[in-house]
């Protein structure tokens, strides 16, 4: 399937996130990467960011500890 933009905005008009989307149509989304059709995912919810986050480490009182990955530092 050959994919062109209006058929790239009627498909991905369908989803609410992009990685719902590159499931379902991963050539799709491939071509809309290609030639930045970037306004093609405006309607999407953001879900995370894979850039913006941060490791944190909990220290017990018994020397053991918790570390983790988050990306909300405010919780």
């Amino acid at each position: 399937m050959k994919w062109t933009y209006e058929k790239c905005k009627e498909e991905s008009s369908k989803f609410n996130t992009k990685n719902e989307f590159r499931k379902q149509f991963p050539g799709a989304y491939r071509v809309i990467g290609n030639n930045k059709w970037f306004e093609l995912y405006n309607h999407m919810k953001l879900i995370g960011n894979k850039y913006n986050r941060l490791i944190y480490v909990y220290e017990f009182p018994d020397n053991h500890c918790y570390i983790g990955l988050t990306g909300n530092i405010y919780q």
